[in-house]
């Protein structure tokens, strides 16, 4: 079963986070990539993952169960680990999608205007100069008819390579631009499309590297960069070594 109830853990704090996907495994690689690249939606468990590393945050699936359960086993296990309390999760809502409640951090965060902003956000055309002013990183030339162009090449099977040599861009420009961190606004349909090539790039970085293919080699088969290749490889090492870690911990507790 894909569906269920999954938990992020700070092993240093004990601190919590609930959350509920109908694809456990996409949704848990999904946190993991954010908190790397130091973009996730909750800035409080993003200031814990970069005090405390990566290597003191676990990811589980604490309930697989039916799709039409999911907000009630989220609501309940919010409840149980008490993860909406500041002191012990980091919950910013109580879960469950009809009639659910906010924490006062995030009611006092949407009147402001400050949800996330890759979903259903307005911005109004100052707004948009400035962002467009401040994300457009090494290159002063990008349009929004450009960003859009660059996605749908993207989408469409280009490597981030091919298509920053095209526009004359660093390729961590383009990489930011398919992980919605740039220009999220542009063309935001294909955002989601554009998180799952990411997802698919990195598991083919992983599979290659493991049946011996250096990194040099791996970036040029796959045109990425050097250096998301090593962020990519250095998270599945931190993920391999936390589970052995709990695998230790599980034979001892046995054995006691």
């Amino acid at each position: 079963m894909k569906s269920g109830i999954y938990m992020i853990r700070n092993q240093k704090t004990g601190h919590k986070y609930i959350g509920q996907n109908v694809n456990l495994k996409y949704r848990i690689r999904r946190h993991r990539q954010q908190l790397m690249d130091n973009v996730h939606i909750n800035d409080y468990m993003q200031k814990h993952h970069n005090k405390y590393g990566a290597e003191n945050f676990s990811f589980e699936i604490i309930e697989a169960c039916e799709i039409e359960n999911l907000d009630s086993r989220e609501v309940y296990w919010i409840e149980y680990y008490d993860s909406m309390n500041r002191k012990k999760g980091y919950n910013l809502e109580s879960g469950g999608n009809p009639q659910k409640v906010l924490s006062e951090e995030t009611k006092e965060k949407k009147k402001r205007g400050k949800n996330n902003p890759m979903y259903g956000k307005k911005w109004n055309e100052k707004q948009r100069i400035n962002i467009t002013l401040a994300n457009r990183a090494n290159s002063k030339k990008l349009t929004e008819s450009d960003v859009a162009e660059i996605k749908r090449k993207i989408a469409n099977g280009s490597t981030q390579k091919q298509v920053a040599e095209e526009y004359n861009l660093h390729i961590s420009t383009v990489s930011k631009i398919t992980r919605g961190v740039n220009w999220y606004w542009v063309l935001p349909e294909l955002t989601e499309s554009l998180m799952n090539y990411n997802d698919r790039k990195n598991e083919e970085v992983i599979k290659l590297f493991e049946s011996g293919v250096s990194r040099k080699k791996i970036s040029q088969l796959l045109g990425m960069d050097y250096r998301k290749i090593n962020r990519v490889l250095n998270e599945h090492k931190a993920q391999a070594n936390t589970e052995v870690k709990h695998i230790v911990t599980d034979v001892a507790h046995r054995n006691a």
